[in-house]
Formats: C-alpha cells, sequence, structure tokens
C-alpha cells in the first residue's frame, strides 16, 4: 500500500480509450487492459531488495512451505468468503487472468493484468467481452475430471455456479448475465454485461470471484467441499484441519518448466511466537506473505537478527481495517451522524500509530493503500471533512450527548485468531479510547470461525446487533472497484454496512462506465471522499506497513498481495538444492 505521496517512485498512469481497449501484451497478444493501470510503488530499499533470492539458474525439486493462520471453513470457495480457503486454493485454481509480479515489489503493487486462461480479452465498449482461452490448458488428472482440457463451457458453468444464492460472494459478479454469456466454440467465450464496465479486466482477475472450476463441479460430479480440482500450478492432494494443506507440483501445467517445487505445505499457524521460532529454525520458508500472520513491527528487528540472511520485502498495507456500524435499520443509533463523527473524534489515531504500528504505517480508508492511484489519503480529504478524522474527545463527548444516546450501551466487537496480536490489541484500544470520550461500550472478542464467518450466518454476512460496532479488517479484494462495491453496494450480498445509498449506486455505476483511466482514478477517489464524508465506515485507522521474510535458500521470490499468491509468486520459486 501506499504511504504518503513522495513515497510513490515514478508515477505512471495509462489512459484507457475507446480505442484503446484493445492493447497488446508482452507476447504479443491482443488484450484488452481496460481494468487495473495503477500508479508505480516504491523501490525496494537497500537490504530489502528481492534481488538477492534472484541470485545462480533454479532447479527443480524440494518442498517450500508456507502458513496460514486458520482452517479452511470450507473447500469450497463459492460457500465462502474465506481467505484461508483462497490463499491455499490460489495455487491450485486458475484465472481467466491474474497480476503480474516482479523482483522489484512495485511490479506486483502496480497490478497490472497478465494472461492466465486467457490469452485475449477484447471489447470495443467495456459492454461485450470476447475472451479467447489458451489451447494448452488442462484440469488436473484426476476422476472424474481426468486432465480435459478447459474450455468454454467449463467457464461458463462456472459463472453459473457462482451465481447461485448460495454463494455469500455472488453480488461481485453483478455485471455478468449468465443467461447472455455466449460460447461460440470451445476456446471462445463472450461476455454481455448488464452495463459498460472498463475494469471488468479486472474481475476476471479476481481472487476473489473468478477461479475456474471444471464443468463437473456444476453437475455434481464430484464435491467441491470435499475435492478441490483446478488448472493451477499444484495438485491437491489433502486438507487436515489444525494441520493444512498439502499440494504436489502440476507437471502439466501450461507453464512449461514451473513449478519449480515438488510440494508446497500450508500449515496452520494462530501463534505468532511460534511462527517466529519455525522460521528461525528453517522449517517455514515465507511468513507474512499472502494469508499468513502478520510479522509484528516489534518483532522485526529481533527477526532480522537472528535471520540475518533472509530476505526482507517491505510493501505498502494491505490488511486495512475499518469499524462498521449498522446502517440497515432504521432505529439503528447510528443513523444519526453526529453519533458516527463521536465515534471518529474519540480515536487517537497518532496514538495508536505509536504504540502499535511504532509510526511504521499509514491511516487507511476504504481501499488497500497497495492498490496505488485510487486508494485514498488523509491528504485527499477536503478540510470539511478531514476535521471529522482528528482526535478531539471534548467534541466527541458534545456529539454523543446531543445525538441523545449518551447512555445507550454499545459493543465494540473484534474477532481472535483473524489479524494477530496488532489487530487484537488495536480493538483493545479503541473501546478504551470509546470510553474515555464517554461511550458506554463494552469490548467484546469473537472467535473468527464461530462468530465472524459463523459457516456464512456469521458478522462477516452483515449479521450483527445494530447497537454492535463492528472492527474488522478488510477482505484481501484486488480492485478498487471490489472493495467498494462489497462493502457498500445496496447490491451486496455481504456488505457489513447495510447501506442503501442510492447517491453512492449512482456514482459507482458512473465510474464503472468511465473508459478513460485517469477520469476513473479520480471517480474512484470522489466516491472515496463521499463515504469519508458521510462516514458510513469509521476509516483513517493507521495501518502497519506489511514486512515479508524469506529463507535465504529461495530463488526468485516475487511478491504477490492477493489470495493468487500460489501462482503469482509461489509457482515462480525454486529452492537451492
Amino acid at each position: 500500500m501506499e504511504g504518503e505521496r513522495g513515497y510513490w517512485q515514478n508515477l505512471r498512469t495509462r489512459q484507457l480509450t475507446r480505442r484503446g481497449l484493445l492493447a497488446s501484451t508482452a507476447a504479443g497478444l491482443a488484450v484488452a487492459t481496460a481494468a487495473c493501470s495503477n500508479q508505480s510503488s516504491k523501490q525496494a530499499s537497500p537490504g530489502d531488495s528481492a534481488e538477492v533470492a534472484s541470485n545462480g539458474p533454479q532447479q527443480p525439486g524440494g518442498t517450500l512451505t508456507t502458513s496460514n493462520r486458520d482452517n479452511s471453513p470450507t473447500l469450497d470457495l463459492h460457500r465462502t468468503t474465506s481467505g484461508y480457503t483462497k490463499s491455499a486454493e490460489g495455487a491450485i485454481l486458475s484465472r481467466l487472468l491474474r497480476y503480474q509480479t516482479g523482483l522489484d515489489v512495485k511490479v506486483g503493487e502496480d497490478h497490472k493484468v497478465e494472461s492466465d486462461l486467457a490469452t485475449s480479452w477484447e471489447s470495443p465498449d467495456a459492454t461485450t467481452w470476447t475472451v479467447k482461452l489458451r489451447p494448452d490448458a488442462k484440469f488436473h488428472n484426476v476422476a472424474p475430471v481426468s486432465g480435459h482440457a478447459v474450455e468454454a463451457e467449463d467457464i461458463k458453468a462456472t459463472i453459473v455456479r457462482a451465481e447461485d444464492p448460495q454463494n455469500p460472494a455472488r453480488a461481485g459478479l453483478d455485471a455478468i448475465e449468465a443467461n447472455q454469456l455466449q460460447t461460440p466454440d470451445k476456446s471462445t467465450v463472450v461476455f454481455k454485461l448488464k452495463y459498460p464496465f472498463a475494469d471488468f479486466a479486472a474481475t476476471m482477475a479476481s481472487s476473489n470471484y473468478f477461479f475456474i472450476h471444471p464443468r463437473e463441479a456444476l453437475a455434481g460430479a464430484y464435491d467441491p467441499n470435499k475435492q478441490v480440482i483446478g488448472s493451477g500450478p499444484f495438485t491437491f492432494q489433502s486438507w487436515t484441519p489444525d494441520v493444512g494443506w498439502v499440494l504436489k507440483k502440476n507437471p502439466d501445467w501450461f507453464e512449461k518448466g514451473r513449478p519449480y517445487v515438488d510440494e508446497l505445505h500450508w500449515n496452520v499457524l494462530t501463534d505468532t511466537a511460534r511462527m517466529r521460532a519455525e522460521f528461525t529454525a528453517g522449517h517455514i520458508d515465507v511468513i507474512g506473505a499472502s494469508d499468513g500472520l502478520p510479522i509484528p513491527i516489534n518483532d522485526l528487528p529481533a527477526l532480522k537478527k537472528d535471520n540475518p540472511k533472509a530476505l526482507v520485502v517491505r510493501r505498502d498495507p494491505s490488511a486495512g481495517s475499518l469499524m462498521f456500524v449498522h446502517l440497515g435499520d432504521p432505529t439503528s443509533a447510528f443513523q444519526d451522524i453526529r453519533l458516527r463523527r463521536a465515534l471518529s473524534l474519540a480515536i487517537d489515531r497518532d496514538a495508536i500509530s505509536k504504540a502499535i504500528w511504532n509510526n511504521d504505517g499509514d491511516p487507511q480508508f476504504f481501499v488497500y493503500l497497495s492498490l496505488g492511484a485510487k486508494a485514498l489519503h488523509m491528504s485527499d480529504l477536503p478540510a470539511e471533512t478531514a476535521k471529522w478524522y482528528k482526535y478531539d474527545p471534548a467534541q466527541a463527548k458534545q456529539l454523543l450527548q446531543a445525538s441523545g444516546f449518551a447512555d445507550r450501551q454499545f459493543k465494540l466487537v473484534y474477532f481472535n485468531g483473524f489479524l494477530g496480536p496488532s489487530y487484537e490489541q488495536t480493538g483493545q484500544t479503541l473501546a478504551n479510547m470509546l470510553q474515555q470520550a464517554g461511550f458506554k461500550v463494552t469490548p467484546f472478542a469473537g472467535d473468527y470461525q464461530r462468530d465472524y464467518l459463523g459457516g456464512g450466518k456469521g458478522v462477516r454476512y452483515g449479521n450483527y446487533d445494530k447497537d454492535w460496532i463492528i472492527y474488522t479488517g478488510l477482505s484481501g479484494y484486488d480492485s478498487a472497484d471490489e472493495f467498494l462495491f462489497n462493502y457498500f453496494s445496496s447490491k451486496a450480498t455481504a456488505a457489513l454496512a447495510h447501506l442503501n445509498d442510492p447517491d453512492f449506486d449512482s456514482m459507482q455505476s458512473k465510474a464503472r462506465a468511465l473508459l478513460d483511466e485517469n477520469a476513473r482514478t479520480k471517480a474512484y477517489l470522489d466516491i472515496q471522499r463521499y463515504l469519508a464524508d458521510k462516514m458510513y465506515a469509521i476509516a483513517g485507522l493507521p495501518q502497519g506497513y506489511v514486512y515479508v521474510m524469506a529463507q535465504p535458500r529461495l530463488q526468485n521470490y516475487q511478491q504477490s498481495s492477493g489470495y493468487g499468491f500460489g501462482t503469482e509468486t509461489l509457482s515462480k520459486v525454486s529452492i537451492r538444492q
């Protein structure tokens, strides 16, 4: 994520005109780069550069080990929003497009799309998109799929299954008319969208919506909750609760020669002290990446000392958090903007930054700072809005009294086993700050699996009391549009805010239709300024920069920040034998 404006180097933007919807990849393939052009991120600092990971020729073989923070509640991606499931299966399943990575961390943060299953993607008007599939892609050679080619019918079957009401993330595919999806031949898919969507390439690269399943999943020929079959670099071998995943190299992957490692182990680790000890002992190859436990900033000096030869990658924040309140119930106290503003004024953001992040972070709003130009910064707010994000407990008390809810009992809810100690410490700190400002608030540490996910019925899906304040991390979406839609659109199926604001919906629809990249970037920033002014969620909370550490035996480590980490990063890594 982005620090302050000066922290970004070599700003690069691309304009998208109607003619510019058609461009070519480095391989000379005609593609539509309509989606996500973002400004460049920082250069890796000396000693933190990924260059050390590229020395020498890459050798095949070996086992690479990384970690998840918790168990996957289900293996079926169309029945959960769990990042634990998506991160591991991102190494098994392919998408139509994916995101570029490079030895320079800024390449991954630019979020530029490249080919995965698609060789070309074209649109004359951002409404009709024609996608050509690569001829050499095959599903894994296991029953009942038995290694058949990835064809247009598989793409269609995936979309139909993903739009099933049982999929809590189905609204993310709102632009697609499933019954209008055409498959004129085995290698061609034509999407006819409900509305112009210039960033649709980002949707096709999404590690939240667009993992492609074989058609047999829709037909019920196997159970995706027990078996994972894809066309990606690794094949599913096993998943054991409280232990983790075992994946093996797919010898038939279309990226010839890759992946380099024979096995990939994705272990369940819930404790930072154990994570640190396992890494120092050489039992884990990568920590702090993808959906693993973040490295606490205060642990970093000791980890560097204990692992002086390890690769350290510093990247912009990609795990922001917000305080959500219930805006869907007309009797909710939080319908009163004075109460929402009082919450914001009660928060000493500078104190949190110092105590939790050692001043090594930045205020986070509604879009991960790592998405670059489309992410809002505190400095982007007009003065009339910015004043509500300053620490002023006296004014917070005045607004609380004026709202008439000074005697209302509230509950501030956060979740154990979610984002690690820094998140839990921040939750406790926020409760204390609200109490100091006069709120009658009780902190409650819920359980991630039981209370947050709740088998599709938990807080994450908008099921919470109108007097609760939900402090939660943001899901790992891949574009500004995904963040804004999923948390604030009236059409979203798991929107924590329960917002129904026609003005917001209209602003997003207009932004989606803009073909010019610069105009679209401005529109998404304007939407976030609108959300910040309305205080539809309490944002601007400090979020620390992300530190990733990798063992020196790894070569060609290229950091990806989304759930596509298994393909975009780990398939490129080799181990010095």
